[in-house]
Order: structure tokens, then sequence, then C-alpha cells
């Protein structure tokens, strides 16, 4: 059995998409910006570009500034740990067990001297030649221990030439089979004070990332590790490192040239979501206000259509009133133009408050048209022309339904000698007062109706209200 998906989903969704196109046809109706707009965009982004631009100076500056700050810590780590397997070189080197180790007369000399120093626990690697060259012995730690170390012996083979005297030193970058970059130093062997012939060659190695160093300090050697590449000297692949730092086949270490560009361009990536998030906040402002602006103009246009309602219907009954009033020699098309044009479209083009304006009046006009036409000026009853209309429509509504009508008729007894006497003025005051007591005597059902058939009241100056 399936069930149905729930409507609230659906309902967003179609609101979503409701404000969607409501906010495309605004931006459609409106089309692209005017040349004013675009002149006042055009000359923004001219003062903007420059400052752009020193902006991306400065911040790529302080980059490569940062990043050399950096490399310059990282280095000084890695100069201290060549500095240390230098001093262990020459110690170890420089010793009469060693010497004699070489000569042939100290057999004990790996097992009681080398598997008890603690300067291998780091994961350090010591590499012994004879005065031919040759392998005479590697050693490290058993836990560090690895199968082979081909490469650092060759790096130190390719190396032995920079070795003139017994007191020389030469630094090295070498890497091991496995790839990963060793640093040390080479010294030759000799007794205590260096005095006897060269009996061979000794080199202490430490991988680049130690494992007895810090979590910060390893990645941050992990990171050099990455910039750093043998190259042969003389070439612009790479920054070299001073004093020089020796490899296989005549190369030296060196650093990555990094171009600023990649630097800033690797920095604005980071900027991106911020980025977005602007845009996204001006593209929701930018849509607020379109969808807002749609709403006042569908709000203005409804405005005008109640409007241009109202004065097409008071167009109508102005002229159905000018039907009943005007004879047809008497009707002036001159009006029905008029009135024609303010209810014909192009009126539309007007502000929505002044249109309402205008149909206000207009209707107030059409009223004021009507009572002039079917009413009394002064007493405000319903003249001659009304009762004759009433009476005829009556008559023919009482036809149909076989009643009776009663047609009642009053008489005001020496009206005339009042007027003549007195004047107009009381004449017209008499006739006032007959209206008045007239009306009090009425029922509301005995109104006279209104152009819907609701019996209403005239308020002034007969009618009770």
């Amino acid at each position: 059995m399936t069930t149905a998906p729930p409507a609230q989903p659906l309902a967003r969704r179609s609101i979503r998409s409701g404000c969607l196109r409501a906010w495309l046809k605004e931006e459609r109706r409106r089309g692209g910006p005017s040349s004013r707009i675009r002149g006042a965009l055009l000359i923004s982004l001219l003062m903007l570009v420059p400052l752009l631009a020193l902006q991306l100076k400065r911040r790529a500056e302080a980059l490569g500034e940062q990043r050399q700050q950096s490399r310059d810590d990282t280095l000084a780590i890695m100069e201290a740990a060549i500095a240390v397997s230098q001093r262990a070189a020459r110690d170890w080197g420089h010793w009469d067990d060693a010497y004699r180790f070489m000569r042939g007369d100290n057999p004990t000399y790996p097992t009681n001297n080398l598997a008890t120093a603690a300067l291998l626990d780091g994961g350090a690697v010591m590499v012994l030649l004879d005065r031919d060259g040759d392998v005479r012995l590697t050693f490290a730690h058993p836990d560090f221990r690895k199968p082979t170390y081909g490469g650092l012996s060759r790096c130190l083979q390719a190396n032995l030439n920079r070795l003139p005297f017994n007191n020389s030193t030469v630094r090295l970058a070498c890497r091991h089979d496995d790839g990963a970059l060793y640093l040390g130093a080479a010294t030759a062997i000799s007794n205590n004070d260096a005095s006897a012939p060269r009996a061979g060659t000794i080199a202490m190695f430490d991988p680049l990332v130690k494992h007895d160093y810090g979590a910060r300090i390893r990645q941050r050697m992990a990171t050099l590790q990455k910039d750093l590449l043998l190259r042969s000297p003389g070439s612009d692949a790479a920054i070299p490192i001073l004093p020089p730092i020796h490899g296989t086949a005549g190369q030296e270490l060196g650093l990555h040239k990094v171009p600023v560009l990649g630097l800033l361009a690797r920095s604005l990536l980071d900027d991106i979501p911020l980025l977005l998030g602007l845009a996204g906040v001006a593209t929701g402002l930018r849509a607020f206000v379109m969808l807002e602006r749609r709403r006042q103009t569908l709000e203005r246009r409804q405005v005008e259509r109640r409007a241009n309602t109202r004065i097409r219907r008071a167009c109508r009954q102005l002229d159905q009133l000018m039907d009943r009033v005007l004879p047809d020699g008497e009707r002036s098309s001159e009006p029905r133009a008029i009135l024609g044009r303010l209810a014909s479209p192009s009126a539309e083009g007007m502000d929505s408050n002044q249109l309402e304006k205008v149909s206000q009046r207009f209707e107030h006009f059409l009223n004021r048209a009507s009572d002039l036409a079917l009413f009394d000026s002064l007493t405000q009853l319903p003249n001659r022309r009304y009762f004759v209309e009433q009476l005829a429509a009556t008559t023919d509504k009482s036809g149909n339904l076989l009643s009776h009508v009663a047609v009642l008729f009053i008489d005001i007894d020496k009206f005339k000698v009042i007027n003549d006497t007195y004047g107009h003025g009381v004449g017209d005051a008499v006739l006032t007062g007959v209206c008045q007591r007239l009306g009090s005597r009425l029922r509301s059902a005995d109104r006279w109706p209104d152009d819907r058939g609701e019996p209403q009241y005239r308020g002034h100056p007969c009618g009770p209200g």
C-alpha cells in the first residue's frame, strides 16, 4: 500500500518556484540596467581595479614573506639536525676505537660500541667505508633498521672527493631506496687527534622527518620535504641552500620556487566560500527588491483595474441617465469621448492614487448628475420625471403580478397666496416643512428605492436622517 507524499514539501516547492518565476518575470520586464546605471558601474569598476590590484599585490607580498618565514624556521630545524650529525660524525670518526675497527684490530666495535649508543635511537644510520670506498659497515637501531641502504652508500661514495683532509666534513642530502630523504654529514676516520692516516670514511644520516619530533615539527618537516629537491649546480629550477648540501652525481639540495601567483591563487581559493556567501546575499537582496517591486506593481495594477472598473460602470450609468434625461437632439458626443478616454487602457499609465481620485470624483459627479436629473433641488424629493418612470415600471410590474396600484395626490391650499404675499423664500420654507411632515409619516419600506432597489433616505432637507 503506497502513501501519498506529504503536501507540505510540495507546497514549499510550489512557493519557491512561484517566487522564482515572479523574480524572472520582473527581471525580464525591467530589462537590462539603464545607461546611467551602466555608466556608474563602469566608473566604480575603473576606480576599484587599481585598489584591487594594490590589495592583491600587498597580499602576495605578505604571503611570500609568511611562506619565507615558515621556510626559514623549518630550515633552521633542518640545519640544527645537520649540525648534530656533523658533530656526531666527527666524534665517532676521530676515535681510536673506530680507527682500530677499520684497521681490523677491534672486531667487537659494532656490538660493544654501536649497539649500546643512544645516538642511533631516533632512526639515525651510520655508514662506514674503507679506504677504497667500499662499504665496511652499515648500522642502525633494530627498531628502525631497513633491508638495504644502497642509496645512502652510493651518495656517500659520490662525495668522497670532497674530503681532502682528516678534519674535512661534507654535508649530505641522500635519498634512501624507498625515496625518504636523509640528511647527514661525513668525515674521515682517524685517531683521537686526527693525526693518523685516514683509515676510511664515516657518515651519520638522520631522516628529515624523525620519529622523535613532535607532531607539529614533524608536519612542518614533511611539508619541507615536498619543497626540497636535488638540483644540478647553477640550475635556476630551485633556490640553493647555503652552505651547500651535496647529493648524488654532483647535485645540491635546493628549494622549489613557488610562484607568487600560485600562492595568491591558493589563498584566494580559501576566500571562495566568503565570496559565494556575499554573492548569495547580494542575489538574495536583489531578488527581495525585485519581488517587492513586483508586489507593489501588482497592487497598483489591482487598484488601477478597480478604478477603471468604477469609471466604466459610471460611464454606463451616465449613458443610461443621459438616455433617460436628454432628448436625442440634445445629446453631445464630447462628454462620452472624454469619459471614454478616461476609461480607456491609456488611463492605466496614470498613477494609481491619481486614478483612484479620478474615479471617486467621477462617481461623485455621476451621483450629483443623477440627483439633479431625478430629484428636486429644494425638497430632495423625486421629481416628476422620476415619478413618471417609477409609475410606468410599477404599473408594468403590477400588470405582470395582477396586483393593484394606487396614486395619491397631495395639494397645498392657498400656496400661491403665501408665495405672492410673503415671497419665494417663505414659500420654499413652507414646501420644506410639508416635505418634513410627510417624511415623518412614512415607514422605512415606503422610502423611494435607490439604483439597487434598496429603500433610502434623502437627509437634507426632508429626510429624517
